[in-house]
């Protein structure tokens, strides 16, 4: 038979609790409570979803307005659950309401974040003390021996606290208190958790200390422990795939067909001419589960070890990290549909960036990590070259393409794009010092690098403009220069030669845009080849731009035009980690969606 004190739907009862939240956030605001009120406040289970609607139903003024109360319910919850002689379910029921307080009190917005944050939470008088030792009782909950649950449900408060309090002083607090450890412990014995201990840990890790010493980027860099390494891959490898099945299911419900660079090349300048199908739906893509990439680009960019066994790792004797080039190229393919696609689609990139720059991954990359993934899809084209499992460096290439290509119509991507190009740089560069050469459609590169010239010069932002014309046309003096060393044959060197001829009004275009392209020795270069080539046509058959004139006038060449010194073509110094404006509007993304990630819903 069911207590009184659960019955909802029978007569007048309700659960006790439903009350006690009334008596404290509603009716009776203007009075402290008695001991006796909090004793039963916390005996009792809360109901996390009534918490949370009562003090969300309140607004950041009377919250304000009501302090006394708040500030009793922060520093008494608190200490409850420090008192290791409270029974267990006790100090999770204060641990559980705390979480849903907090949650409702951070969601609010605020004339002055910080100064309101301390008003409502403690004082000024007492909110150095009271912060400390709540960091304090959240590094000993997570750290302890003590039930799972409580320990869990530490952890996710402790990451709704760093998500309210990230955008006000109260954050530094967190830099006091050392978590690094007892997260560690708990994902050693609950591995399930260790995406929530993963993103607590690099979100503060990008605190900027005042010391300039942030102790939770010093733990990661120097991190070691595989085991700890391996389950976070694991783990957030499942809120990727989570990513990956939210896109299949909208885009490739039939999963009969892949991805056609071709085709979208072909419609990308008018692919959003009418409203797509499925568009409201496609710009809620992807869900919070990416926020999985933040963890994922700050253990990569601090520790190189983590970079490594991420791409190695295994499942089923499959690699991983398929998943990963999955949801980048979904990311990439609808990267326009939406602001959070491109930015999450960017951090994607930047990850990739980090790898190109590790010699032994790459080495790897091109040899022994074969894979296949899932491209989205067109309806009646599969790509040949896309059905069969290739070196992980192949489909860096083809997601890159994909990138490049998409939906251009929308307001322009330029950094996306110069990224783009800055990591084929690094994969060209990498292919000709170490002769590899891959079986690839390199045709679609080249396609598509004119295709962004042609693009870039037709910008609004001459600033924009010349810097995204600067970046193709250095990838492309870099496959022209060194093309023998990485291609597979003639015929694909010979293909970007045609493309070249092919557009020599767009290449001779850039050259009349500015006077910084005008005088740029790429730009120049390739105006060279185009009027070497061009000069052999006219004297073979006149100046008709025919594709049999072209490949007679490639084929026919006595001799190949001058190419420029290869030294004027070394790795650009584009810092693509370097974007503080990205940054911020990345973290504000990964921050607000948090609220919405499955494992800290109310």
């Amino acid at each position: 038979m069911d207590s009184p004190l659960s019955r909802v739907d029978r007569g007048n009862l309700e659960p006790k609790v439903l009350s006690l939240y009334r008596e404290l956030f509603v009716e009776g605001q203007d009075a402290s409570k008695p001991e006796g009120f909090w004793y039963e406040l916390f005996l009792l289970k809360p109901s996390k979803i009534d918490l949370f609607k009562t003090i969300d139903a309140l607004t950041a003024l009377k919250l304000l307005e009501m302090s006394h109360i708040t500030r009793d319910f922060f520093s008494r919850s608190v200490y409850l659950v420090a008192d290791d002689r409270i029974a267990p379910q006790t100090r999770l029921n204060a641990l559980s309401s705390l979480q849903v307080f907090l949650k409702a009190v951070f969601a609010k917005k605020y004339p002055n974040s910080t100064s309101d944050f301390i008003s409502i939470l403690a004082g000024p008088n007492k909110i150095d003390e009271l912060m400390y030792d709540f960091v304090s009782v959240l590094d000993s909950a997570i750290d302890s021996s003590g039930p799972e649950s409580l320990r869990i449900t530490a952890l996710h408060t402790a990451l709704i606290a760093v998500q309210g309090s990230y955008r006000s002083s109260l954050i530094y607090c967190f830099l006091s208190k050392d978590l690094f450890y007892s997260a560690v412990s708990l994902v050693r014995d609950y591995p399930f958790e260790a995406y929530s201990a993963f993103l607590l840990l690099s979100l503060l890790a990008d605190v900027d200390s005042s010391d300039g010493i942030n102790l939770y980027k010093q733990h990661i860099s120097t991190l070691s422990n595989d085991s700890f390494i391996s389950s976070g891959i694991i783990d957030l490898i499942e809120h990727i795939k989570s990513c990956v099945n939210d896109f299949t299911t909208l885009i490739n419900p039939a999963n009969s067909a892949l991805f056609s660079f071709q085709k979208l090349r072909e419609l990308s300048f008018f692919a959003f001419a009418s409203k797509p199908p499925r568009a409201d739906l496609l710009r809620k893509l992807p869900r919070a589960s990416a926020t999985a990439l933040m963890p994922l680009y700050e253990f990569s960019l601090s520790c190189p070890r983590f970079s490594a066994l991420f791409v190695s790792h295994k499942s089923s004797n499959a690699y991983t990290v398929s998943d990963f080039i999955s949801l980048t190229s979904f990311l990439a393919a609808y990267q326009s549909t939406s602001l959070r696609s491109s930015t999450y689609a960017r951090l994607a990139f930047l990850i990739i960036n980090l790898w190109l720059t590790n010699p032994d991954i790459m080495t790897s990359a091109a040899n022994s990590i074969i894979i296949n993934t899932e491209f989205p899809t067109s309806e009646n084209y599969t790509a040949p070259y896309l059905a069969k499992p290739q070196p992980l460096v192949a489909w860096l290439i083809y997601t890159s393409i994909l990138a490049l290509n998409s939906n251009r119509i929308k307001p322009p991507h330029t950094n996306l794009y110069i990224l783009v190009l800055a990591n084929l740089e690094l994969i060209l560069n990498f292919l000709r010092s170490n002769s590899y050469r891959l079986d690839i459609a390199w045709s679609d590169l080249w396609t598509s690098l004119v295709d962004t010239l042609t693009y870039a010069l037709h910008l609004e932002s001459k600033e924009d403009m010349t810097a995204l014309t600067l970046s193709v046309t250095h990838v492309l003096n870099i496959a022209i220069i060194h093309g023998d060393s990485f291609l597979l044959s003639k015929k694909s060197y010979d293909d970007l030669l045609y493309k070249l001829i092919a557009s020599g009004s767009v290449i001779k275009d850039a050259s009349l845009k500015s006077s910084t392209l005008k005088n740029n020795i790429g730009v120049k270069s390739l105006c060279d080849i185009v009027n070497h080539y061009q000069q052999i046509m006219r004297n073979q058959t006149g100046a008709s731009l025919l594709s049999d004139n072209i490949v007679r006038a490639i084929n026919s060449a006595a001799t190949p035009p001058a190419l420029p010194s290869p030294d004027l073509f070394k790795l650009s110094t584009f810092d693509a980690h370097a974007d503080k404006n990205f940054h911020k509007r990345m973290l504000n993304l990964v921050l607000s969606d948090i609220y919405e990630v499955s494992e800290f819903s109310i």
